[in-house]
């Protein structure tokens, strides 16, 4: 059996030096390199030219993602997977657009973990089924709110943040705090602390004004 070499991008110690633990177990896999940012890991890639590479979403405030086309340049025969804390609609498609093999959770289990890099290493696209039901979740979640009113994302004439947005995106929609939390993997608490925010940043004291004010905002500028 040939040996598939494995390199591991995460600018995380304990994730680097797990994965690489639980890789080097097993006798047909070889981790040959390992990198904690995007200039490491292209050195990593022109000197071991690695057979798969697990690639952390988020770098030392970059965007692994981002980095891909730039990898698969370098090393074009390698294969990317991305590795992520939780799944977001978002970087499971830009992922697979940008040319990755692989998007998986950190918190599998080493089995698991193992199984799906030896597919991915053998030409397979894997998509596991909590990532891919999570996504689906999240895109009929989205459509829900296509009939609300909604915001711009270049838009932040509020003061507003992306998540801000978000946040109102679902509540014009009609969700309660409890599923807005389970769509956006927050706590509830942490949506009471973002909906207060907003409202204080908006000059609006509960939900029903605020659902007031970005009704009326979005008649008047249809945005």
């Amino acid at each position: 059996m040939d040996t598939v070499r494995i390199g591991i991008v995460d600018d995380h110690a304990i994730v680097r030096d797990g994965l690489a633990m639980i890789m080097e177990l097993e006798e047909d896999l070889e981790v040959v390199g390992i990198a904690r940012n995007g200039a490491e890991a292209e050195m990593m890639l022109t000197n071991e030219l690695p057979d798969v590479v697990m690639l952390d979403v988020y770098l030392e405030g970059n965007n692994g993602i981002e980095w891909l086309p730039d990898f698969q340049l370098t090393s074009p025969q390698t294969k990317f997977i991305m590795l992520s804390s939780y799944v977001d609609a978002e970087n499971v498609i830009q992922a697979l657009a940008n040319g990755a093999k692989g998007f998986l959770l950190k918190d599998w289990e080493s089995d698991e973990l193992v199984r799906c890099v030896r597919q991915v290493a053998h030409g397979q696209m894997v998509l596991p089924t909590s990532v891919s039901e999570t996504l689906s979740d999240q895109l009929a979640a989205r459509n829900r709110t296509d009939g609300a009113p909604h915001f711009q994302e270049t838009e932040d004439t509020t003061g507003l943040s992306l998540q801000d947005r978000r946040i109102m995106d679902l509540l014009l929609a009609g969700y309660s705090n409890q599923e807005i939390a389970d769509t956006l993997f927050l706590t509830l608490g942490t949506v009471k602390n973002y909906l207060t925010a907003i409202y204080r940043k908006i000059g609006v004291r509960n939900r029903r004004e605020a659902i007031a004010y970005f009704q009326r905002r979005h008649k008047e500028t249809g945005s």
